[in-house]
């Protein structure tokens, strides 16, 4: 490999979130919920190389701070692969557990603030989350904006629930042949 000077290496902030794991964890035990939790870092342990800093933020979100080499593609391509490392199936306590991952991606500008990337990285997984499987993001200001959207909407429409404001319309479809109702 060849030696990297330091100027190209970026630093990045990415988090991982898994988007089943509080209905897993219902299925489980508390001591069986450990052991997945045990499981978890050990799987992340052994993938994300040891000189990236790397840690658990809250029950079903990860961190990990590093420095990217040659651009974001490189990093998405890396980070996809460590989200395919929670895909695959664990086995615990007799069951068979699938866990979904997706991840965000956070490149820190010069002098970036520490706590403001790992926001806009944990934005980007939730944005991911909502865009499908197997989804990576990498945190832009449009991202900020569809979050703050989606919260205004949920807003809207749980207002308007409270305030029977609500009229559904809807345009039934019609079996052509029968006239009926399908």
């Amino acid at each position: 490999m060849r030696e990297l000077d330091k100027q190209s290496l970026s630093p990045v902030i990415f988090s991982i979130l898994l988007t089943n794991y509080d209905q897993t964890v219902r299925n489980l035990a508390g001591p069986d919920e450990d052991a997945l939790v045990a499981v978890i870092a050990e799987r992340l342990s052994r993938a994300i190389p040891q000189k990236m800093i790397h840690a658990r933020i809250s029950k079903n979100e990860f961190a990990c701070f590093t420095h990217m080499v040659s651009g974001h593609a490189q990093a998405v391509k890396q980070i996809q692969a460590w989200c395919q490392v929670l895909t695959q199936p664990f086995h615990l306590a007799g069951k068979v557990i699938y866990l979904k991952a997706f991840a965000g991606l956070s490149p820190a500008p010069p002098g970036g603030n520490f706590a403001a990337l790992l926001k806009e990285s944990l934005l980007a997984a939730d944005y991911a989350a909502t865009q499908g499987r197997d989804q990576v993001m990498v945190y832009n200001p449009d991202i900020q904006k569809a979050a703050r959207d989606a919260d205004y909407m949920l807003s809207c429409l749980r207002q308007a629930v409270a305030n029977d404001e609500l009229i559904v319309y809807y345009q039934p479809i019609v079996d052509i042949v029968t006239g009926a109702i399908v």
